[in-house]
This record gives C-alpha cells, sequence and structure tokens, in this order.
C-alpha cells in the first residue's frame, strides 16, 4: 500500500510522476480501492458497485492530478508529460508511471480550461 513502482527513466527524468504516485499514498487511495473491490466481491452482480468504481478511480486521478499541480508543476509541462507518456513506446512497459492517461488527457484538457 506505501510502495510505488515505476519505470528507472520516470523516476530519474519525470518528478511529476513520483509527487502523482505519493499523492495516491498520502491520500489512502489503495485503502478505497481495496473496500470497494471487497464489496464488488459480495455485489459482483450489482451495476452500481462497478459504477461507483470507475467514479472512485476517476476521482482519484483527479485528487492525485490536483496535488501535482498545487506543488509548482506548470499545467503545461504536466499536461506535455501526460501526453509525452499517452504516446509512449512501442513496446508495452510492465511498470507505467500513470493509470487511465488518456482520461488523463481529457481531465487535463478541462483542468486548462477550468483554471483559465
Amino acid at each position: 500500500m506505501n510502495t510505488i513502482v515505476i519505470t528507472d527513466e520516470d523516476f530519474k527524468n519525470n518528478p511529476s510522476v513520483m509527487q502523482h504516485e505519493r499523492a495516491h499514498i498520502r491520500l489512502r487511495h489503495s485503502w478505497d480501492n481495496l473496500f470497494v473491490s471487497f464489496v464488488e466481491v459480495l455485489q459482483w452482480f450489482n451495476p452500481c458497485i462497478w459504477m461507483l468504481d470507475y467514479s472512485l478511480r476517476e476521482v482519484h486521478e483527479y485528487e492525485a492530478d490536483v496535488s501535482v499541480l498545487s506543488h509548482g508543476v506548470t499545467l503545461q509541462n504536466y499536461q506535455s508529460l501526460l501526453i509525452r507518456k499517452a504516446m509512449g513506446t512501442s513496446s508495452y512497459a510492465f511498470a507505467n508511471g500513470f493509470n487511465q492517461i488518456d482520461g488523463a488527457v481529457q481531465k487535463l484538457c478541462i483542468y486548462s480550461l477550468w483554471l483559465q
């Protein structure tokens, strides 16, 4: 629950990735995910639980993104990082710096409109 797995390249070159992942730890998002997973086991047939899981993960990503932006990272630099991560490499990486890259890029576009 307090472990971060990222690539060496992200660790050395992208401190924003570490800030993002540390925000997940600081905000205890793993506990929320664990609880929802437990409820999903009991209520696997309930579509509301699956929607709750999806929404909760979106909120967690938003909170981590806001945390990174509040620690002095400029919106443009963070957007650029997310776009570079979304484009990625042709090979599959086992350790990815961000979850749900496509959704994060969409959210950051919304953030930029919201912050203006």
